[in-house]
C-alpha cells in the first residue's frame, strides 16, 4: 500500500483554519505591508489569510484604490472614508 505525501499546493484547508494559524506573523506581516502604501496608489489584493490582515491594516486610510478579485478583501475594504475598493 503506497503512502500519502502532503502535497502542499493540492491540499487546501478551510479558510477559517488558516486564518487561526500564526495570528501574530499575519498580523505584523500586514501592519508592516501596509505602512509601504502610500496615498494616491493603486493596490491589487488577491484572496488569502495575510492579505487579509495587509486589507484590515488598510481600514482606516485615504487616498488609496484597492483592485481585488476576493470577496473577503473587498468586504474588509468597502467602507473606507476617503479611498476606493473595486
Amino acid at each position: 500500500m503506497q503512502e500519502l505525501l502532503y502535497e502542499p499546493f493540492r491540499y487546501d484547508t478551510a479558510f477559517q483554519s488558516r486564518e487561526q494559524r500564526f495570528v501574530r506573523q499575519k498580523r505584523h506581516i500586514g501592519i508592516a505591508a501596509a505602512e509601504l502604501v502610500q496615498p494616491n496608489e493603486i493596490v491589487g489584493f488577491t484572496a488569502g489569510t495575510t492579505t487579509t490582515w495587509v486589507a484590515r491594516s488598510l481600514r482606516h486610510r485615504e487616498g488609496i484604490i484597492v483592485v481585488t478579485n476576493a470577496v473577503n478583501i473587498a468586504m474588509e475594504l468597502c467602507n473606507m472614508p476617503g479611498s476606493k475598493c473595486i
